[in-house]
């Protein structure tokens, strides 16, 4: 005698995806100012002494605004041959070289940041990028984003339960769509050359975190 036993298959729970953001803002109190300090002259070592005497006074002026040294970077540096094209003898004639070097400075008082951009300018920095700006408490407020993104999320599904008349049940998965907020907006300056301006000139604008999460819930019929 044969015995047949049937397995009944586990249906899978119902589920529904849902997603949710949620964005905080936070005022700025540190900056990173990358600068370069260039110069062209007949030999590498005549332009090397311009561009040292240079980097040796932002390297100064930022000490005096007491900055530490680890925050500091000055070894990027390069030199290059310039050429001219003489058309008499149709050849690249060398006119000169040109040497740089790089100045990356994290400044964490946000106030002295025009006097440290005025006085850079002064001292004969041939280029400088707008001042990009962070917080010290940027981490801690993202995950307070996310927590908010988090009870977004949850609204979000309780109103589609609800329309769907089930009971919203627990969290199956969560995932984050960054661990880390996006870029900070750059500082924002009255005037756009740096050498002229003055400290007053700043404005930091807020920076704004964002959070942002995909969450799978169960559903109880």
């Amino acid at each position: 005698m044969t015995s047949l036993v049937t397995v009944a298959e586990e249906q899978p729970q119902p589920s529904v995806s849902v997603s949710g953001s949620a964005d905080l803002r936070l005022a700025p109190d540190m900056a990173r100012v990358s600068m370069t300090a260039s110069h062209r002259a007949d030999s590498v070592a005549a332009a090397q002494q311009v561009v040292a005497e240079t980097v040796n006074s932002v390297l100064k002026i930022a000490q005096d605004l007491g900055v530490e040294k680890t925050h500091i970077n000055t070894t990027s540096a390069s030199a290059s041959p310039r050429y001219r094209w003489n058309e008499k003898e149709e050849r690249q004639q060398l006119v000169g070289y040109e040497v740089s070097r790089d100045i990356t400075i994290e400044l964490l008082d946000l106030a002295k940041l025009g006097t440290l951009l005025e006085q850079a300018g002064e001292a004969g920095v041939s280029g400088m990028s707008p001042p990009v700006l962070d917080a010290s408490e940027r981490e801690a407020v993202h995950r307070q984003a996310l927590k908010l993104a988090f009870a977004n999320a949850q609204a979000n599904a309780e109103v589609l339960a609800a329309a769907a008349g089930a009971d919203l049940g627990r969290a199956q998965s969560i995932t984050s769509s960054g661990s880390r907020p996006p870029a900070v907006p750059r500082m924002r300056a009255a005037a756009m050359e740096m050498a002229d301006a003055s400290a007053k000139s700043f404005n930091a604008a807020d920076l704004t975190v964002r959070a942002q999460v995909s969450v799978i819930f169960a559903l109880d019929y």
